[in-house]
């Protein structure tokens, strides 16, 4: 619900995934696993100082095969032309954990577990 609806994928990019194992339509941006697993894993890290805090997700920038993976998800590319389908974004309800999360951390000095 955060990016909206993704576009259909190509034909060609179809027949790529069939032949690959994968299917063919469903589920979009997802092959191995890799670039979910280190999103999922990634963690995230807080810092509160003076007036202001901050929230980094990931907490791991992404290198090599899984930054690409992830520009390309939320941006698309020209060549060859894939259009942005992202993954990371945030909803009223990710905010409401995200300001819950950072009040804890400010007034505790404990984060609280991503579940």
């Amino acid at each position: 619900d955060v990016s909206g609806k993704w576009l259909p994928l190509q034909d060609y990019t179809q027949q790529v995934r069939q032949a690959a194992g994968y299917g063919a339509e469903h589920p979009i941006n997802k092959r191995t696993g890799e670039l979910e697993n280190f999103l999922t894993d990634s963690g995230w890290d807080i810092i509160a100082a003076g007036g202001f805090s901050q929230l980094t997700f990931p907490g791991n920038m992404p290198t090599g095969k899984e930054a690409t993976k992830l520009m390309t998800a939320q941006i698309g590319t020209q060549h060859p032309s894939t259009p942005a389908r992202p993954v990371l974004g945030m909803n009223e309800v990710d905010l409401a954990y995200v300001l819950a999360a950072l009040s804890t951390y400010v007034t505790h000095g404990t984060t609280v577990s991503v579940a």
